[in-house]
């Protein structure tokens, strides 16, 4: 991570750099009915070029959860796993 800041008098503030994720989570909640926590990727970034209000987010990051399904390799029901990504 190398991020540089600056600030000048009566000049907004300035940050360029990416910032590299090695961890983390992110809450997906829906109308609060559907409530997902994904897990953030490693190597996933966030990249300033100037204003700080406008980041370019290269963010992956993914959910695993189980479920019922036909794999068609067998004619049984079996829980499997499913690992969605945004």
């Amino acid at each position: 991570t190398n991020l540089n800041i600056n600030k000048r008098p009566g000049e907004s503030i300035n940050l360029i750099g990416t910032y590299t994720v090695e961890d983390g989570s992110y809450e997906l909640t829906i109308a609060g009915l559907v409530r997902k926590k994904f897990k953030i990727q490693k190597n996933s970034t966030i990249t300033w070029s100037g204003d700080v209000t406008k980041a370019n987010m290269d963010i992956r990051a993914s959910y695993e959860t189980r479920t019922t399904g036909d794999m068609k390799t067998s004619l049984h029901w079996q829980m499997v796993m499913i690992n969605c990504q945004m």
